[in-house]
């Protein structure tokens, strides 16, 4: 698949749902639970068709049928093939292999043709790979070859399909000894993806992190776990009014203030007496009417808006702005009631301990995409760590170099300025 067909179908969304009040949706997912609890449909011998057959068989014979069905071998060998890295490596490359050969055949265009991966040559194998082919080769038991119409219904793997966490990221707010955890009553669970523009093209999106917050939780919340490479910009340093450079010493992870937009209200972050959401709506009215969207105040805050509080729809994108003009795109993707294997939630009965400023795990971050990160246009393998300005010796001004390039470059007669590149530590 074109890597530009991939990117455009990602940033389609919808068809968005119909207004979903999450307070309404709560109460009605509990009534519902309560009232089908036991009516729970559990598997069972006589909901499957043939089971009674089988249990008038001969033991013998039932046995003996559980045995030839059973893929216990099966199961061992693949696992014992994925646990060792050679035999995993190989069926890796072979996997890899095959699905370029398939693309190469279907791809009739005159572009040129990206490298081929090496070909498998048996005799340059370990034994033990040579010995498991033959055993594969082997087998019985054949899986559907795929053919050369499959590359239309495949395509490579993206950089929004890693995830840099190994686990579950929890809120990084500590608990107090005193805090006991307890599974809560049914509450809902939303989960939100965050999606940001395409550097190469603005108008494709790309995801860039998901998370998992409580309805009782706020836009505030949500707000504040969203990792940004903004929020590490450096700040600039000024001396008698005059630019001298930046700080490049690490800050702290604060909010700067932002605006989020739902069902034609803005949320801002309520930080001072003119914040986001009036920047926002003070910018709309410059805009012609017929090219005005229709975005009123609202009267709480992010902080003071609790999710529950919101009617929103899946599946429709949601307008987050701040660090002047950085843009994210939040989309609703589920909503949920709490079930037992999710981390529970914190509880106390101590007046004093709920005085605190303990919160529970969550929002929790589900996933992370690792930044693309840009390499020295001199030496065009360290990543650049330097955006450097205004220097007429280099050919592109900013260019982005390596610390290494740039101390060889030495300092030149001319003025220019060195700005520091995100390091990408900040809520990670």
């Amino acid at each position: 698949m074109n890597p530009n067909m991939a990117h455009a179908h990602e940033s389609c969304f919808g068809p968005p749902s119909n207004p979903i009040d999450v307070k309404v949706f709560i109460e009605s997912a509990k009534e519902l639970e309560t009232s089908t609890s036991r009516l729970v449909f559990v598997p069972s011998h006589e909901s499957v068709a043939g089971f009674h057959v089988m249990e008038q068989l001969p033991v013998e014979f039932n046995n003996s049928v559980q045995e030839e069905c059973s893929v216990a071998d099966i199961k061992s060998s693949v696992e014992n093939a994925l646990n060792n890295p050679t035999l995993h490596a190989h069926i890796m490359k072979t996997h890899d292999t095959n699905v370029y050969v398939i693309h190469e055949h279907a791809d009739k265009s005159s572009r040129k043709k990206r490298k081929r991966p090496g070909i498998l040559d048996p005799a340059n194998e370990p034994p033990v790979v040579t010995a498991f082919q033959k055993t594969l080769d082997a087998t019985q038991l054949k899986s559907w070859q795929y053919m050369l119409d499959s590359a239309l219904f495949m395509r490579s793997p993206k950089n929004s399909d890693q995830n840099v966490l190994i686990s579950v990221k929890e809120s990084s707010n500590a608990l107090p000894d005193d805090m006991e955890l307890v599974i809560s009553p049914k509450t809902a669970i939303i989960t939100v993806t965050v999606h940001n523009r395409l550097a190469w093209s603005q108008n494709m999106l790309s995801r860039s992190s998901q998370h998992a917050l409580f309805a009782s939780q706020t836009l505030g919340d949500l707000f504040e776990t969203i990792q940004c490479v903004s929020n590490e910009i450096p700040d600039e340093q000024l001396s008698d009014g005059e630019f001298i450079g930046y700080d490049s010493s690490p800050k702290a992870q604060g909010s700067s203030g932002c605006v989020i937009t739902i069902e034609g209200h803005a949320y801002g972050d309520g930080m001072s007496e003119f914040d986001y959401a009036d920047k926002l709506l003070a910018h709309l009215e410059k805009r012609p009417s017929p090219k005005r969207e229709h975005v009123k105040r609202a009267t709480t805050s992010i902080y003071d808006t609790p999710l529950e509080s919101l009617a929103i729809r899946l599946n429709k994108p949601y307008h987050l702005l701040h660090q002047g003009n950085c843009e994210h795109f939040l989309v609703f993707d589920q909503i949920r009631l709490h079930h037992p294997s999710d981390p529970p939630v914190i509880h106390t009965n101590s007046a004093e301990a709920a005085s605190t400023d303990a919160s529970t795990p969550y929002p929790l971050t589900l996933q992370i995409t690792p930044p693309l990160l840009q390499l020295c246009r001199a030496c065009l393998k360290a990543p650049a760590l330097l955006s450097i300005v205004g220097d007429i010796r280099l050919g592109e001004s900013p260019c982005m170099l390596c610390r290494v390039c740039w101390r060889a470059m030495g300092d030149g007669d001319e003025e220019f300025i060195v700005a520091p590149l995100p390091s990408y530590e900040i809520g990670w």
